[in-house]
Parts: C-alpha cells; sequence; structure tokens
C-alpha cells in the first residue's frame, strides 16, 4: 500500500481483524496514527464489530464455517455506512456548530476570567490545562439556539494554541456538529448533566487526541488530571509543533 494512499474500507476492515501482512498493518497503523479522522474510523468499526459479535447467533459453534469474506465485509460496511448517516450533522447540528466556532473565534483575554470562575453554575467543571501549557484567559456565557444557556471557557498557550471548552445542560440525544470551515476541530461529550465540546484549531493530532481524552475523564470524574496525566500532557506539547491557523 503506498504511504500516500488512503486504506479503503476493504483494508481498514482487515486491519481491524489481524489479517494484514505485517508490512502493510504497520503502513495503515502509520496512516491511522498520522490522521485523526481516519483514526476516528477505526475507533467506530472496532465498536461495531464488538457490537455485532453480541448479537444472538453471532458465536459460531464449533465446526460451523466463517462467512466469506468478502460477505462480511461488505455486511459490516453497509452497517456502519448506516452509523455514519445517523450521524450526519443535522440543521441544528450544523447551526450549533456555526454558534460555537464564531464564539471561539471571537473571544479575547479576560483579566477578570479567574475571578469569574466562582460565579459559574454548580457543576461546571473548569479543568486545570497548565500541564498542557494552555492557562485559562476567558470565561464567557452564550445563549444557544435551542435556549440553553452555556459556558465557555478560553485557554491560551505560548505558542499560538487558542482552546475553546464549552458546557451545556444535556437535553436529548447530541446532534452532530459541524465546523462551517473545516479548521476548527469540534468535539462533544457528556459529563453526568452537562454536555461539553472542545472546539480546537491547528493543533498536532497526537497532542489534540491527548488532551481530549483527558478532558473526557477529568470532567466525568470531575478531577483534575492526576500528576501521571499531567505529566503524559507536558511531554504531549514538548513533542508537539507550535499550533497554527
Amino acid at each position: 500500500m503506498s504511504g500516500e494512499r488512503r486504506p479503503d474500507w476493504e483494508t481498514l476492515n482487515a486491519y481491524v481483524d489481524g489479517e494484514l501482512p505485517a508490512r502493510e498493518a504497520a503502513a495503515v497503523a502509520a496512516a491511522v496514527a498520522a490522521d485523526a479522522g481516519l483514526a476516528a474510523e477505526v475507533d467506530a468499526l472496532r465498536r461495531l464489530k464488538r457490537r455485532l459479535a453480541r448479537l444472538p447467533g453471532a458465536q459460531e459453534s464449533a465446526g460451523r464455517r466463517r462467512a466469506p469474506r468478502p460477505l462480511l465485509a461488505a455486511a459490516v460496511v453497509a452497517a456502519l455506512a448506516v452509523v455514519i448517516a445517523l450521524l450526519a450533522p443535522t440543521p441544528q447540528g450544523e447551526r450549533l456548530g456555526a454558534q460555537l466556532v464564531q464564539a471561539h473565534a471571537a473571544w479575547s483575554p479576560d483579566d477578570a476570567a479567574l475571578r469569574a470562575v466562582s460565579d459559574l453554575p454548580a457543576g461546571v467543571f473548569v479543568p486545570d490545562l497548565t500541564a498542557a501549557g494552555l492557562e485559562l484567559a476567558a470565561v464567557r456565557r452564550l445563549a444557544l439556539p435551542d435556549g440553553r444557556s452555556a459556558i465557555q471557557l478560553g485557554y491560551l498557550g505560548s505558542r499560538g494554541c487558542r482552546v475553546s471548552l464549552f458546557a451545556a445542560p444535556a437535553r436529548g440525544a447530541a446532534a452532530a456538529l459541524a465546523s462551517p470551515n473545516g479548521r476548527v476541530d469540534l468535539r462533544h461529550w457528556q459529563a453526568g448533566p452537562l454536555r461539553y465540546v472542545l472546539a480546537v484549531s491547528g493543533m498536532a493530532s497526537d497532542r489534540h487526541r491527548m488532551l481530549l481524552e483527558t478532558l473526557r475523564e477529568a470532567s466525568r470524574a470531575h478531577a483534575q488530571p492526576d500528576p501521571a496525566t499531567r505529566l503524559a500532557l507536558a511531554r504531549s506539547r514538548a513533542r508537539s509543533a507550535p499550533c497554527v491557523g
């Protein structure tokens, strides 16, 4: 497989099943490590396979032959296509995504940010990201299109990084978010009664993933990162290039 060619679904399926030759598997692993979107597809494929394996009748009985690989691959791809269609951004998700991207670009440092933290609604988690080289620089309130009120926490880094963390009451199923210009990455998750959205632009993919996972775990535990995680954040920053864009 060419190092510049994006793996197709059949190749990803074989990679997840551990059926690729070692050299091709290594090339796919490198492509996945370098592409956050591809990594998300592989993760979705793995989760889907685990769910399919738990369905009644999915376990093979002794002596039964496995379904032909092309048929199995086609079935998995078709099922995944349905999942992707269900997760496609809705008009509501597009409007919300556009508002969050605009808010991410618009905030400016505020000397009163730390004082404003004490006035935040109960339950809003304010992470300490200094280990990642990010300082809390702004706290804002936003009115969302559906009437909810959201809190925006703005963080600045010394090497051009700009991060926004939004928190709002969770309401119903989460709408898939769409970034109107594609330059701002929006990732969301739920922690207790709140839904969080992380907005980042121009950050190295490995550092971005580390930051995202740290925030997910910390907000769900409502606890600041432990010493080991703080060290990992610092190392991730040290290895990464400055933010761009």
